[in-house]
């Protein structure tokens, strides 16, 4: 789409024509750059927010050819990318959504939500689970990052930041009604993330900190992560940290999207069968380097 407009398009292929299926910033003057877009898989809902601004904007819904607006008496922000939101189905085949909110403006507390389609409908929302962020109070967190169920078990896990003790792990094992913490107080960079690959047999994920680590666990008899077996696999590249962690499931390899404050990023992937980390090149990094981008 083209910079500064509220414009989202859906394509039959990759390559196939583009469609436009809705204009935001002729809804409500919502521009889709730097903002936030989530479908729902089953009912083609989309979900649009502004995740780091204070206080929230709530979320535009386009729905069955409408528009709508949802909000709370505490304004609704956004989540953060991709990362922070997901669609998921219950043991009745039933679509649900879970959310957690993202800004680098302090407040009281983070909330995850729960909504079910007609996700336009105000009384279709909840909030489940609140985490203290006010800077100075004890257990606080910064913002929440990421949102994820594991295939390979029941549990959905909850990754929030920044600093190292403000990175702590939360669980769910009933579809997202209740939440539990299930670990905290770790060094900076071993639990900061915004994205987890699920294996059959282990669960990664890469820091997304400077502080910068390939990290793994194990499951117990339960299928939830082992804490105890939570281990830093390699020391990444320094001065950038890992945005996003893509599973090549063929090759059993693991590939890292970095970011960086610097001119050039180095790109590596690893190995899981011969545990190693290659490196592929140093590249020019796209976009404004100002930004971190």
């Amino acid at each position: 789409y083209p910079a500064k407009t509220g414009k989202i398009y859906y394509a039959e292929s990759l390559m196939g024509e583009l469609k436009e299926v809705c204009d935001f910033a002729e809804f409500n003057g919502m521009q889709v750059r730097d903002k936030v877009v989530a479908v729902s898989p089953k009912h083609n809902s989309i979900l649009a927010s502004v995740f780091d601004v204070f206080p929230g904007k709530g979320i535009a819904i386009y729905e069955d050819g409408a528009y709508s607006l949802l909000n709370f008496d505490e304004p609704m922000q956004g989540w953060l990318y991709n990362f922070g939101i997901e669609f998921l189905t219950d043991e009745n085949g039933e679509e649900f959504c879970l959310y957690g909110e993202y800004s680098h403006a302090r407040k009281s507390s983070r909330r995850i939500f729960k909504g079910k389609y007609p996700y336009s409908q105000k009384e279709n929302w909840k909030v489940v689970f609140t985490i203290p962020s006010q800077e100075g109070v004890q257990d606080n967190i910064q913002h929440i990052h990421h949102i994820q169920k594991d295939p390979w078990s029941n549990y959905i896990y909850c990754c929030c930041g920044d600093t190292a003790a403000e990175s702590r792990w939360f669980y769910s094992g009933d579809n997202g009604d209740t939440w539990n913490l299930l670990v905290a107080d770790m060094p900076q960079g071993y639990l900061r993330c915004t994205s987890v690959v699920f294996t059959e047999k282990e669960i990664w994920w890469a820091s997304d900190d400077n502080a910068h680590f390939l990290m793994n666990a194990q499951r117990n008899e339960e299928g939830l992560l082992d804490v105890g077996t939570i281990t830093a696999k390699r020391a990444l590249t320094s001065y950038q940290s890992t945005n996003a962690i893509a599973y090549i499931k063929k090759d059993e390899r693991l590939f890292f999207y970095d970011r960086s404050s610097l001119p050039e990023v180095t790109l590596c992937y690893y190995d899981i069968k011969k545990s190693e980390l290659v490196e592929v090149g140093t590249f020019v990094k796209m976009g404004d380097t100002s930004e971190g981008t």
